[in-house]
């Protein structure tokens, strides 16, 4: 997302899949992962410092994406948007689109694969308390950068708990 010019050059005929999901869920996933690959490789940061730089690289990178697209509405049919919470909750149903729109054939072997995945994937069990928006510094101001992204591509824009 922050290089489609440089990729489209590289790769002139590609389709791209950008998946859409609640900026706020992706917040808090990506500050746990920056932490725990701090805690492990790095000198660890505060959750607060951390937060608010994925807020920013995050809201950078949501910003350009949305930019080239709209400068280059030419390109428009390259891309296929994929809600999130539509995969999550079927995923078949959002691969078997996927196909469709790209024009791909979708083999019982891929139906098989997908369905195999779907069945085994598990979403963070066990991790135990997590921090919360607040805690990551993300205030009422940062999640207004969020609004319009989440109105142009009918992204929910709710923090955990349904705030």
């Amino acid at each position: 997302m922050f290089k489609m010019e440089a990729l489209l050059r590289v790769f002139p005929d590609a389709a791209v899949i950008q998946t859409h999901r609640n900026p706020l869920e992706v917040l808090e996933s990506s500050s746990r992962l920056t932490d725990v690959v701090q805690r492990t490789f790095a000198r660890r940061q505060g959750q607060r410092e951390i937060g608010i730089r994925e807020a920013r690289v995050l809201a950078d990178g949501l910003d350009r994406i949305t930019r080239f697209r709209e400068a280059h509405p030419e390109l428009e049919d390259r891309f296929v948007d994929v809600n999130y919470d539509d995969l999550a909750s079927d995923p078949l149903k959002t691969v078997r689109r996927l196909y469709r729109e790209l024009g791909l054939p979708l083999t019982p072997a891929t139906v098989e694969r997908v369905q195999a995945l779907a069945g085994n994937r598990s979403r963070y069990r066990g991790q135990g308390a997590r921090p919360g928006l607040a805690d990551l510094g993300i205030d009422s101001g940062m999640k207004t950068r969020f609004e319009s992204y989440c109105a142009r591509f009918s992204v929910r824009q709710v923090e955990r708990g349904g705030a």
